[in-house]
């Protein structure tokens, strides 16, 4: 197995993205160490998985997560899986400064605490895996905030690069996009596509079928691939890609 006699700490291990890479690791021998903010949904996961650990905490809390993870000993696999609700589909002239950066903020608080904490205990081969969107690098209205804060993460994830190489450790990002399969399993993307379905008078299942109809492949990811595209940026297969960023999104 891949992964046999290695550790994978999945930030945001109880949602759609964050099971899916779970159980892609496990499959391949990993332990696993899963932490959100909801223990009884973090023990539900946990329990699916052969041996795997569950801690309930605030990844925007730094000295929680620092404690967390030294707790923890070494790391060879980190995944930040977190979802953070916040507004999309606002035009510029009806965004309000606060709206704007709530995401900014929050992602980029979630990214610096948790890579401060787990850095110095990444094993060498090892990894830190971040998620974006096409909103990184397509421009569209409704986004400016989301959209940037994905270009915010790809620019972290290739600075952090340069922070880990001296361990012999690697950042990747993937970027994906909305996974209709997510949106039953509880995912954030309800609080956020949501309002926008409404206000168009569709469902969110139809104004997600429209998205990917304007797709070069005419099609989203799904949660397995997206577990299967985690599993492989975790690998020997990757072993030589740092600063990355792995397009899932279906389109250039």
């Amino acid at each position: 197995m891949q992964l046999q006699g290695k550790t994978a700490i999945v930030y945001g291990g109880s949602g759609a993205l964050g099971g899916a890479a779970a159980r892609a690791f496990a499959r391949e021998g990993a332990e696993i160490v899963l932490v959100g903010r909801d223990l009884s949904k973090l023990n539900a996961m946990a329990a699916s998985l052969p041996g795997a650990r569950a801690a309930a905490l605030d990844v925007r809390d730094g000295a929680a997560v620092a404690a967390h993870a030294e707790s923890l000993g070494e790391i060879d696999i980190v995944l930040n899986a977190v979802g953070i609700a916040h507004v999309q589909g606002a035009p510029l002239a009806a965004l309000t400064l606060a709206d704007f950066m709530h995401p900014i903020e929050s992602y980029a608080r979630a990214y610096f605490n948790i890579a401060q904490a787990v850095a110095p205990r990444l094993r060498k081969g090892g990894v830190f895996i971040t998620i974006s969107t096409q909103g990184a690098n397509i421009a569209f209205p409704g986004v400016l905030g989301f959209g940037t804060t994905c270009a915010a993460i790809e620019g972290f994830t290739r600075h952090l690069s340069a922070e880990l190489a001296p361990r012999g450790a690697r950042a990747i990002c993937i970027r994906s996009d909305a996974i209709p399969e997510a949106l039953p399993a509880g995912s954030h993307a309800n609080q956020v596509f949501g309002p926008i379905a409404d206000a168009a008078g569709v469902s969110l299942e139809t104004m997600l079928d429209g998205a990917a109809q304007a797709k070069l492949l005419k099609r989203m990811p799904t949660l397995e691939e997206f577990g299967e595209c985690a599993l492989f940026a975790a690998s020997a297969g990757a072993r030589s890609m740092t600063g990355a960023v792995l397009n899932m999104s279906g389109q250039a």
